[in-house]
């Protein structure tokens, strides 16, 4: 106490900070300051961090071959897996090579190629905004406009009129 103050002529934020400087404060009110202190920051944290733009990851880039036969008048399916969940992306088909079941000689043909869906049965149905009927073998065929999301797809290696023998193919694959 300040010398010559008497305890009644005290105004009360001098008797408050007697009691914080005696160490007469409550231990719940104390407890309640520091859980609300602590609420109080956490939720600021919250608020800051939920004010953040996400980070959309960058697609990456797969290179794969796939491998079959095809004979006349047919056709072969391999399974393509996109990856990337944040948009649309676009794919492309090289035919690597085509060569004769029977001989293994290298033929000059052009061969039928295109992107798909599987349907309920397994089949591949291919699309029409990523056909090829007539690839030609080193040359890239690239799909346009972001037409594949996250999923299983197919890659369809047809016969187009000109495969006159069974006829085994790699076909490249770039996708994401």
């Amino acid at each position: 106490m300040w010398a010559g103050a008497k305890p009644a002529t005290l105004c009360p934020w001098a008797r408050q900070r007697r009691l914080v400087f005696e160490g007469n404060l409550p231990m719940a009110t104390l407890a309640q300051r520091v859980i609300s202190l602590s609420a109080a920051v956490t939720l600021l944290g919250v608020s800051i961090s939920c004010n953040k733009n996400p980070t959309i990851p960058t697609a990456v880039l797969v290179t794969e071959d796939k491998t079959g036969t095809v004979s006349p008048g047919g056709q072969d399916s391999n399974d393509v897996t996109v990856n990337y969940q944040y948009s649309g992306t676009d794919a492309s088909l090289t035919v690597k090579s085509l060569t004769s079941v029977a001989t293994g000689a290298a033929l000059s043909i052009t061969i039928g190629a295109a992107f798909g869906s599987k349907s309920f049965d397994g089949s591949c149905t291919r699309s029409s905004l990523a056909t090829a009927p007539a690839a030609v073998i080193g040359s890239e065929y690239p799909t346009m406009g972001g037409i594949f999301p996250a999923g299983t797809f197919c890659l369809n290696v047809f016969d187009n009129g000109t495969v006159t023998e069974p006829v085994n193919y790699t076909v490249t694959i770039r996708h994401y």
